[in-house]
């Protein structure tokens, strides 16, 4: 479904910008070789005028590392902005490659529609870097994970270039002052969507853990770079002056690595995971391993003599049947307490394996009821709260896992932090489940928050998910988990 909607996505935005290509022309046919006429810089496609073969040399490669990125990740949502961005920016120099001749100038619909419909489809491509921001390498931040943060990316500016258009006096033929107001204020939201992707570039930097800073610290690095570059050099000045201290293709050139780099990044990032699963998949086995040691270990040391000590007691007791009373009834006595504490035993290895609470209430109702055990006798503990959406039925891992963090976390939190306040999170976002534990506590020591963070980190990696903790500036700390409900991609 995803590459159906990626494909359909981008295509229709190709097909708009070559609808106003034809729809332009067959309104108001012009002759490219007539006196006045204006070839765009931006003239890849079109059979008349000057062709820039820097431009098209990056647009060919971000269009072609677009669509490559997401046949390989069709589900990722930085493999879905990029081909977007691709197709916006291809289709706008498409669109800008009509040229314009005076008459269309003067005539204002012609240029109008071109103006308008390029500056709509390059918005697109700017707007595709935020989302990028937003999503890669995950869908870690609230903003990222929120259903309505992404549309809004696209859709704002937009709205913002829309009255924007409605400010511009393009009713007066004999002006074309309309011209330049209409670049500055291009200039201007693309300058803001700039800045908005610098500042979330450092933000996911800051924010993600070293391994996968590793992973994209290079793409980071020179996108945001080429950010810069296009904003001092491109659109700031645009919006100020009304013309580049640069051409646009020398800008073009400057930037072609990091569309090469983010495919790239795409490309590994799913050998990334795969190779995490794959040490995850060997934990787990070495943790299976040495779970039915504990278990053999158990039965055989403690149930099992146990049961043997009732057995030999239950014989000894049949043997006084009617020639000794008290003394068989004080064996089949002891023999009861014997199977009594044997019951006890195996409760506590079943608990091991599996909460009963997620058999019983669900993952939501298990959650809490364990919160509720830390609210002391007499209420006096710390306040717990949890928000949770309906969840769809989920797989025994995950809910045993889950779980599992969010126990830890919360213990961690009242126990070791000294928290007063802790909010847990339970949502399912993307076909995965979201956990979240907040707390406004001082925070734990490193030796024992390392290993529970670790332990906590382990169980998510072992389903394909990711497990971080955020320390507030000065006190509390933010625990996110996510864990695949299906396949990890």
């Amino acid at each position: 479904m995803a590459r159906q909607a990626g494909v359909i996505l981008a295509t229709l935005v190709v097909l708009a910008g070559i609808a106003t290509v034809v729809a332009t022309r067959l309104v108001d046919p012009v002759d490219p070789t007539s006196p006045g006429y204006l070839p765009t810089e931006a003239h890849p496609w079109w059979p008349d005028g000057t062709t820039n073969e820097t431009l098209v040399l990056f647009l060919a490669a971000q269009l072609g590392l677009g669509l490559a990125a997401f046949l390989r990740r069709p589900h990722s949502g930085a493999a879905q902005a990029l081909l977007a961005g691709s197709a916006g920016n291809a289709a706008s120099s498409v669109v800008w490659s009509v040229g314009l001749g005076p008459a269309d100038l003067l005539q204002r619909s012609p240029a109008w529609a071109v103006f308008f419909m390029s500056g709509t489809l390059t918005l697109v491509f700017w707007s595709s870097l935020v989302h990028i921001v937003l999503v890669f390498p995950s869908r870690e931040s609230r903003l990222g994970a929120s259903p309505w943060v992404i549309p809004l990316v696209y859709a704002v500016p937009q709205l913002l270039l829309l009255l924007g258009a409605m400010r511009i006096d393009v009713l007066q033929p004999s002006r074309l002052a309309w011209i330049d107001e209409w670049a500055r204020i291009h200039a201007a939201i693309v300058s803001l969507l700039l800045v908005l992707g610098v500042a979330g570039i450092a933000a996911r930097l800051g924010s993600v853990s070293k391994s996968r800073r590793r992973q994209i610290r290079a793409v980071a690095v020179a996108t945001a770079a080429a950010a810069v570059a296009t904003l001092l050099l491109i659109d700031v000045p645009i919006a100020l002056t009304g013309a580049p201290l640069l051409p646009r293709s020398t800008v073009a050139l400057m930037a072609l690595p990091v569309p090469i780099l983010l495919a790239a990044t795409l490309w590994r990032d799913r050998t990334f995971r795969l190779d995490r699963l794959r040490r995850s998949q060997m934990a787990l086995l070495h943790a299976r391993e040495e779970e039915r040691r504990r278990l053999r270990r158990d039965l055989h040391d403690g149930l099992g003599p146990v049961l043997a000590a009732v057995g030999l007691k239950l014989d000894a007791a049949t043997s006084y049947l009617g020639r000794d009373e008290e003394s068989a009834r004080r064996l089949l006595t002891e023999a009861r307490r014997d199977l009594t504490s044997a019951m006890s035993d195996t409760r506590r290895l079943v608990r091991g394996l599996r909460p009963p609470a997620l058999d019983e209430l669900g993952l939501v109702g298990a959650v809490q009821q364990l919160i509720e055990g830390f609210a002391g006798p007499e209420g006096d503990g710390p306040l717990i709260s949890m928000m949770a959406d309906k969840l769809p039925p989920l797989p025994a891992a995950v809910e045993v896992e889950a779980y599992r963090i969010v126990q830890e976390a919360v213990t961690n939190a009242v126990r070791h932090a000294q928290a007063q306040r802790c909010e847990v999170r339970i949502s399912v976002i993307d076909d995965s489940l979201r956990v979240s534990v907040s707390d406004d506590g001082v925070g734990a020591d490193d030796g024992r928050s390392g290993v529970g963070l670790e332990s906590m980190r382990e169980r998510a990696e072992q389903l394909g998910g990711e497990c971080r903790m955020v320390r507030g500036e000065t006190s509390g700390t933010r625990l996110e988990a996510t864990l695949p409900l299906g396949e990890s991609p």
